[in-house]
């Protein structure tokens, strides 16, 4: 009877390390997609069918921890105008490849829940906000906004590993 209950005790431990030790099921869901690789038909099967759709590029699917937005490739590359500079933008990958994913988390997350090492991203202020400090890795193609030592929002964007496939 003692060994049973040991036993019963030493598996309820090593369950709940295992659970606080798991990253959210929103995090996860994004991470099952690849950038300039999945596709709209891909998202469909993580997230669903969108809440909101904007335009033929955007689309926002809610869950119960904050919001996804997907952006997905046009499938064609654009010029345009940055200080008088014509400048190419957009991913050379077939119309509607997931080229940008967004999270706006609806309760607060520390970065180290989601065990981002603050030493491997550089900081720079918000430029609309005093309060807000933008962390950004562009090996990681990772950035997100920190206002009150909480995440305000994240962007998942294609990492430096993947700039020859940005238009020229």
């Amino acid at each position: 009877m003692k060994v049973r209950i040991i036993s019963v005790i030493i598996l309820l431990i090593s369950s709940n390390q295992f659970a606080f030790g798991q990253q959210p099921d929103w995090l996860e869901k994004i991470k099952s997609l690849t950038l300039l690789t999945s596709t709209r038909d891909d998202v469909i099967k993580v997230f669903g069918n969108p809440n909101r759709k904007i335009g033929n590029d955007w689309e926002y699917f809610h869950l119960i921890d904050g919001e996804v937005r997907i952006r997905y490739s046009i499938g064609k590359c654009e010029t345009l105008n940055f200080n008088g500079k014509e400048t190419p933008v957009g991913w050379l990958v077939p119309e509607g490849t997931v080229i940008e994913i967004d999270f706006k988390p609806s309760k607060k997350i520390k970065p180290k829940k989601l065990n981002f090492d603050l030493s491997k991203f550089y900081s720079y202020p918000d430029g609309d906000s005093l309060y807000i400090t933008i962390y950004q890795n562009d090996e990681l193609g990772i950035n997100f906004a920190l206002y009150k030592e909480s995440i305000t929002y994240m962007t998942f964007y294609p990492s430096n590993k993947l700039k020859d496939l940005h238009c020229k």
